[in-house]
């Protein structure tokens, strides 16, 4: 502020200065509305971030139910596997002493087959020796 100033350079200064201040204070109001829209988009994508690790929580505890239950299965599978080794090796450990028993069974129906072939053979030869004994007798 010049003493010396003359009005009209005072007048213009100070509408100068007014529109700029008007100026600033758009500014500002238009700062502050972006600000606002940004801090909306801010909190909107907090908002998703939430929700999305909320979904996957629920995602990741509906696999670990399913993984559980698929494990518990797998254990239950591999009980009744080990049960079955410990049978089979339990009979293979016996399989000498059937493979014996079953031998002694098969050569002893192998005997009897024979002497029942024998008496059989036996009775067929003495009816034919029988009969030519009855035919000479007849014949003579």
């Amino acid at each position: 502020m010049n003493e010396h100033e003359p009005d009209w350079m005072r007048d213009k200064r100070l509408k100068d200065e007014e529109a700029r201040m008007v100026l600033i204070e758009t500014n500002v109001a238009a700062i502050r509305q972006q600000t606002d829209a940004i801090r909306e988009l801010f909190e909107e994508e907090r908002r998703q971030r939430r929700r999305a690790e909320d979904r996957l929580e629920e995602h990741e505890q509906s696999d670990a139910t399913k993984f559980a239950s698929i494990d518990s299965r797998l254990q239950g599978t591999q009980t009744q596997l080990s049960t079955i080794i410990e049978k089979l090796s339990a009979i293979e450990r016996y399989e000498s002493r059937i493979k014996a028993l079953e031998d002694d069974a098969v050569g002893r129906t192998a005997v009897g087959h024979w002497l029942r072939n024998a008496w059989v053979q036996l009775g067929i030869g003495a009816s034919v020796g029988g009969t030519l004994v009855g035919f000479y007798a007849v014949i003579t």
